[in-house]
């Protein structure tokens, strides 16, 4: 079970602000109805680095934790906030999460601990070792979405 890395992909908001991205990698307690799961607050140990990439090709990384990628685990979500560089891979990535093409985060972990709660299966313990900016979302809420807004305060684009 350790060893085996698996991804969930979680539906919720990201929004852009330039090429900043900021949005919900997991609300913990939501049961995926594709895997049957969910995971418990606070489940998720950082790995030494964590990677952000697009479709959970490590080849296309955007960002990683100590360059460009911070995450904030909290009591409901795990919130991830990017600042992603001028090169090929983000500029794509922020082309469809614009265009609506895009509308996930994917978490990509090995679990540690778990249990069943019926026919639930619940993850306790995972070790996080990325997440994909991904087209079609395993958990409603990590949906991607652009938005568009007045210009009063910030662009949200």
């Amino acid at each position: 079970m350790a060893d085996k890395i698996e991804r969930r992909t979680a539906a919720s908001e990201i929004r852009v602000e330039g090429r900043k991205l900021i949005g919900t990698a997991m609300r913990y307690g939501e049961v995926s109805p594709s895997h049957k799961e969910r995971f418990e607050p606070g489940a998720f140990r950082m790995a030494d680095v964590v990677l952000l990439d697009v479709g959970h090709d490590r080849e296309r990384a955007v960002a990683w934790t100590g360059a460009g990628l911070d995450l904030e685990d909290g009591e409901r979500e795990l919130e991830l906030a990017a600042e992603l560089p001028p090169i090929p891979a983000a500029d794509r990535a922020l082309e469809e999460i614009r265009a609506g093409k895009t509308t996930g985060l994917s978490v990509e972990f090995r679990a540690r601990k778990e249990r069943r709660d019926g026919e639930i299966r619940v993850i306790e313990e995972a070790d996080l070792i990325g997440v994909g900016i991904v087209q079609h979302p395993s958990y409603e809420g990590a949906r991607v979405e652009a938005r568009a807004r007045k210009r009063r305060h910030k662009a949200w684009l």
